[in-house]
């Protein structure tokens, strides 16, 4: 069977945006349900023909953040760093954490003329295993904000799956257009407990996941310039480095409790219990909310049950191909409401170097 996963494709699917990658030979379509990888779907085909290869990577994407002139001066001088690997790595319940790291590191990459590779530690099965790097990777290291800090059920792995032996990094978090609080400084404090060195660091407002018009669209064209700002000085700064810097300081207190959610009256809203819902009228038990559910709660054989924890990520809610899933907890559609009514200036992206 042909490898149905291939690194020129972002999303993960092999085929095309709808699709995420379940495991080496399964594929969650947010259209056809959970699918073999070796399959094809006429949606990519293109429209010439109906014949063609997978969509690649968009062209902006891939062009390189640094006149490649410069690395090479830089290089031949002996005044960049020797990074042999450069890495995204990253959890994304709904993609656009993804979106960000990938955009970035893919950019850096290209710009040092380097290998990519990919580390989604987004589903359960990725958290079984545990990741290595050397004094010669840039890792390039994000994950949402989950209550102003790190996602709670994620962090420990976060601080024990990883081993930096070195390696330089590159902490970014995303956030939801209201603030990324203490996320991005518990990042990099446990980036460099585990053996990481970081360089540099970003925070980026993504859309919300509670919300269809929080942050709509984003990260966009405005964010990927601030990515792109982000990439260049992280580039230049390899090339000014002859020792290994002091770790990158950023806004927050790692050490700082979570945030508590406010709902529309100004008092505290205690959600942690709640659970999606599932029109079963709607629900054509095509398996996608349980095959991409980061914590694996989601009955494969109903699944309007819900088994385990939820961290209310909403992979569920978005990937559903029909608009099944939902929540209907009191305390989450106040702060929800509370959250479109207070936050809807555009928040800005911070770099720190």
């Amino acid at each position: 069977m042909r490898n149905p996963f291939r690194k020129d494709i972002e999303p993960r699917c092999a085929y095309c945006a709808h699709g995420s990658a379940v495991n080496e030979r399964e594929v969650a379509c947010s259209r056809r349900g959970v699918v073999d990888g070796s399959d094809h779907c006429a949606t990519t085909l293109c429209a010439a023909c109906r014949r063609g290869p997978p969509r690649s990577i968009p062209k902006r994407t891939r062009r390189r953040i640094f006149p490649s002139e410069s690395y090479i001066k830089m290089k031949r001088e002996g005044r960049i760093m020797e990074i042999k690997t450069v890495y995204a790595v990253y959890f994304s319940a709904t993609g656009r954490t993804r979106k960000v790291v990938t955009t970035l590191a893919n950019a850096i990459a290209q710009t040092l003329e380097l290998p990519l590779e990919t580390v989604d530690f987004t589903l359960p099965a990725a958290r079984e295993e545990t990741y290595a790097f050397t004094d010669k990777d840039l890792v390039i290291f994000g994950t949402p904000t989950y209550a102003g800090k790190v996602p709670n059920k994620l962090l420990p792995f976060v601080q024990t799956g990883f081993t930096g032996n070195g390696a330089l990094a590159v902490p970014v978090v995303t956030f939801g257009n209201r603030s990324f609080d203490n996320s991005l400084a518990e990042l990099c404090a446990s980036l460099e407990n585990a053996g990481f060195h970081t360089i540099a660091a970003g925070a980026f407002a993504c859309q919300h996941a509670f919300s269809d018009t929080l942050a709509a669209g984003r990260p966009d064209r405005e964010d990927m310039t601030v990515l792109a700002q982000l990439g260049a000085a992280v580039v230049t700064k390899l090339g000014k480095m002859t020792e290994i810097p002091a770790p990158v300081q950023v806004d927050g207190d790692a050490d700082a409790p979570y945030y508590r959610p406010l709902g529309l009256d100004g008092e505290p809203k205690n959600f942690l219990k709640a659970k999606p819902q599932t029109d079963r009228s709607k629900c054509t038990g095509c398996g996608v909310c349980a095959a991409l559910c980061p914590m694996g709660s989601i009955s494969r054989e109903d699944p309007a049950e819900v088994t385990g924890v939820c961290i209310k990520c909403h992979s569920c809610v978005r990937n559903c191909p029909t608009g099944a899933k939902y929540f209907d907890d009191e305390a989450f559609l106040s702060h929800k409401a509370m959250l479109e009514r207070d936050y809807t200036r555009r928040a800005e992206d911070k770099i720190f170097l």
